[in-house]
């Protein structure tokens, strides 16, 4: 799914990649999902109480970075979408965010 090399070679360096079946594994895969709702708990857990506290704490956590002020608008607003849409399950609303954060390009791919 990820154009590895054959573990038959060694590979110093593999190429970069970004085939359509990546974004299938990461969004579908059970594993990633997983992934998102111990994310999920963590930013509620670790990251404060506020809405943008968590989302900052969450960005830090995939990226190593704050989010800029447009990246923080938008998930706060797909935060509040996910928790409207699912009857206020905050738990639920955090693990869709945290999916959004670990499937960013930023977050898959190094530069």
């Amino acid at each position: 799914t990820y154009d590895a090399p054959s573990r038959e070679f060694c590979t110093v360096r593999r190429v970069r990649t970004d085939t359509p079946l990546q974004a299938l594994a990461s969004l579908n895969d059970p594993l990633f999902f997983q992934a998102a709702q111990e994310m999920a708990k963590r930013m509620l857990r670790e990251g404060g109480t506020a809405t943008a506290d968590r989302i900052t704490y969450g960005f830090r956590l995939a990226v190593s970075r704050p989010p800029t002020n447009a990246e923080l608008e938008r998930v706060s607003n797909f935060y509040r979408q996910q928790s409207a849409e699912h009857g206020g399950n905050e738990d639920f609303a955090w693990t869709m965010v945290a999916n959004v954060l670990l499937n960013m390009d930023e977050t898959i791919s190094k530069e």
